[in-house]
């Protein structure tokens, strides 16, 4: 063959099987960069060992794996040193990319500037990778994975920690799986858990090696785990934020926008097939919420189904009551993807999780978690913490207020139907529409000039609104949920609550110039007082509710 240079050699075979250098790597564990200097002639003293996988990754048999083999053994190095790569490569191996990532440029982005900034630091780099449940957490750093392990020496492994399983990977069981993977034999793996940690630390601190730790539950379960020499990086995900865990980096991974999300529809039902349809994709994705297992399972139910229209479909998942069990696909399921969370959740906590089924926003408040639940703000706000803690839900812009995901929302109104009395849910909402309504008038008040605002009666739970200021930013905040308030109230006939609510904050609507709110409350009153006798011929707010109703109101203004 005329090739004495075992890189040339490797480098023939090489291009002979239609392997990048990547995928050689990927197959055998012997890093690119190790590959790359092998075939530059930069190493040319591979050990044995190294030399075995590259062959047995070559697919090279007879007199070709004997010439490869051969050319190997004649270095002086043929002796068996300390092994570089481990005889169990298949052991905490990284999983394969099974669908394209879509819509995480800057997400990728931001995980190569980490591991540029692991090569020239002096210890372990430790990134941590959090979401809510199927926001796409772990095809994100396998993606990560597959695109980084030429940049560490010693390797990329991958471990799935099992977080939030009913029995998660101890620091231990983990421990001795990578020490499997590290070459280690079962037998010479120590009993002892801090013998087998002395053990691991003395294999990797001399390895720039990449680990990616998946699903991690608690912090104690990956601190014994975040070794490594100078230039590691240990890449943690997690539905927690694991607020004690002494991570270099954050990144918190988002919903898809529209644009993404429908593109990752078509990488899973076919890009002619998304194209033909639009507007029916991007309700799709409108209705998937962006979340990518949705919308995978979204795209597996059409390709498994191809006679159906993606309208079909969006038809399908617009009935809230169904949206779940539309979202299925074989053993994927985006409602286990929740229930894996919750069903590990405090009492009180699963309690203020259920309630967010009757906030009418995709924002909550302390307070308004408060009167939901039954429950106390100082216990309120502690649940809503843990529930972001434990990923189920973020937090907002605003400090002390906190934002769930629709599907999310959807799966706490299923939980609710299961777990509660209907007697004690009607109750509740009851409870929180009445206190929405009362505090959004208590701070409308301190707008309107007839009035005082500061003079409005107690209100019913806690109590908000302070002052001018507090009654402002109240009305803004709250807008999603004391309007929805209205709007039950409306579709509930309750006309008193109706017309009392509406009174009281059609001037807030006029004075901040908010004319289609204006609009909205305004028909809301003038519905209500005619459902209550009030003449046609007259303004309703004027209308004073016999037994009861107060007719102060925004006198003089006209609708």
């Amino acid at each position: 063959m005329g090739i004495a240079v075992f890189g040339d050699l490797l480098r023939f075979h090489r291009l002979r099987a239609g392997l990048t250098q990547e995928e050689l790597a990927e197959r055998t564990g012997v890093s690119v960069r190790a590959i790359c200097d092998m075939e530059r002639g930069r190493a040319r003293n591979p050990r044995l060992r190294t030399a075995e996988l590259l062959a047995s990754g070559l697919g090279l048999a007879g007199e070709c794996e004997s010439e490869f083999m051969g050319l190997a053994r004649s270095s002086p190095r043929a002796v068996e040193p300390p092994e570089e790569v481990s005889s169990h490569t298949g052991l905490c191996a990284l999983p394969p990319v099974v669908i394209e990532v879509t819509g995480r440029d800057r997400e990728l982005g931001e995980l190569r500037a980490q591991a540029r900034l692991a090569e020239v630091g002096p210890g372990v780099r430790t990134v941590l990778v959090s979401g809510l449940p199927g926001v796409g957490k772990t095809a994100l750093a396998v993606e990560a994975g597959h695109r980084l392990a030429h940049r560490f020496d010693g390797g990329c492994r991958f471990l799935d920690l099992r977080g939030v399983d009913a029995d998660p990977l101890t620091p231990a069981l983990a421990l001795h799986r990578l020490l499997g993977a590290f070459g280690v034999e079962e037998r010479a793996i120590p009993g002892d858990e801090e013998d087998r940690l002395a053990l691991y630390r003395s294999l990797v601190r001399d390895r720039a090696h990449l680990l990616v730790l998946d699903n991690a539950a608690w912090e104690g379960q990956v601190r014994p785990l975040l070794e490594g020499g100078p230039g590691s990086m240990v890449l943690v995900t997690s539905r927690g934020t694991l607020a004690g865990l002494a991570a270099r980096h954050r990144l918190s991974v988002e919903v898809l926008s529209t644009g993404p999300a429908v593109e990752l529809l078509a990488v899973v039902a076919g890009a002619e097939r998304v194209s033909a349809e639009p507007a029916a994709a991007a309700r799709v994705a409108e209705l998937c919420g962006g979340m990518p297992l949705a919308l995978v399972i979204a795209g597996n139910r059409l390709t498994s189904r191809g006679r159906w229209t993606i309208e079909h479909l969006s038809e399908q998942l617009a009935g809230q009551r169904r949206r779940l069990s539309v979202l299925t696909a074989g053993d994927l399921r985006v409602r286990t993807a929740f229930e894996l969370s919750y069903r590990h959740l405090p009492a009180d906590v699963a309690r203020v999780f259920r309630g967010l089924a009757l906030v009418p926003g995709s924002e909550t408040s302390v307070e308004l978690a408060a009167v939901v639940s039954g429950l106390s703000p100082e216990v309120a706000e502690s649940a809503l913490e843990e529930l972001a803690d434990a990923g189920l839900i973020g937090t907002a812009e605003v400090p002390g207020r906190y934002t769930h995901h629709d599907l999310i929302q959807v799966f706490a109104s299923e939980q609710l139907d299961q777990d509660e009395d209907p007697v004690v849910v009607a109750r509740a909402a009851v409870r929180a529409r009445a206190w929405l309504l009362r505090v959004a008038a208590k701070a409308a008040a301190w707008f309107d000039p007839d009035r005082d605002g500061d003079d409005t009666g107690p209100v019913d739970g806690p109590d908000p609104i302070l002052d001018r200021d507090a009654a402002h930013e109240w009305l803004v905040d709250e807008l999603p949920n004391w309007l929805g308030a209205l709007r039950a109230a409306r579709a509930d006939g309750a006309h008193r609550e109706v017309l009392e609510s509406a009174r009281a904050v059609y001037r807030y609507a006029e004075s901040r110039g908010a004319g289609e709110l204006r609009r909205e409350v305004g028909q809301a009153g003038a519905e209500a007082a005619r459902a209550l006798g009030a003449r046609p011929d007259r303004p309703w707010w004027e209308f004073a509710v016999p037994g009861g109703a107060s007719s102060a109101g925004p006198v003089g203004v006209t609708g």
